[in-house]
């Protein structure tokens, strides 16, 4: 393992992306990741379920994540690969899902489906991303599986509670124009 995958350099890349998650008291890393989607695949580099949870929400709010994410990923192999494939198209259901809410925090990055007609799953955007979502935790209901899934959910429902009372309160001490 390299110095840049340890958790504190995992927990450090992550704030330094925008997303915030995994509080580790000393977390220090590089001064930036190479690029955001090296870190994502390095979060599922990790045994953790937290972090490859984590690829989610980085994805979702990193737009430098979500475009150089397929190009990373084939650089995966295995069970890496096709979790991560999993992941990302969880993001995209979730990006579709929340599309409304995440403009109105600054997130307008597209995340395209590109995996989930061969994982064998709705389209990430069908019915909102919910027919997606519902399968993939259908899919994952037990195992480490499901712990991501329901892990990557709560990671992003508590970034975007953050970030819309972020914007809530911006908006509220905006000068009038």
């Amino acid at each position: 393992m390299n110095a840049m995958e340890t958790e504190s350099a995992l927990a450090f890349g992550l704030a330094a992306a925008g997303v915030p998650l995994i509080a580790l008291p000393d977390a220090r890393g590089p001064a930036s990741w190479p690029e955001p989607s090296a870190l994502a695949a390095a979060l599922l580099g990790r045994d953790d379920p937290l972090f490859a949870a984590a690829v989610v929400p980085l994805l979702v709010f990193n737009p430098a994540a979500a475009a150089g994410a397929p190009g990373a990923a084939r650089a995966l192999s295995g069970s890496r690969k096709r979790a991560f494939e999993h992941l990302y198209t969880a993001a995209a259901a979730m990006r579709a899902r929340w599309r409304t809410r995440l403009v109105r925090v600054g997130a307008t990055h597209e995340i395209p489906d590109v995996y989930s007609g061969g994982l064998g799953l709705p389209p990430a955007g069908e019915g909102f991303g919910d027919a997606c979502l519902e399968a993939l935790a259908d899919r994952f209901a037990g195992g480490d599986g499901g712990v991501v899934i329901r892990g990557a959910r709560s990671m992003f429902d508590h970034l975007m509670r953050q970030a819309f009372e972020i914007a809530e309160r911006e908006a509220a001490v905006a000068p009038a124009g």
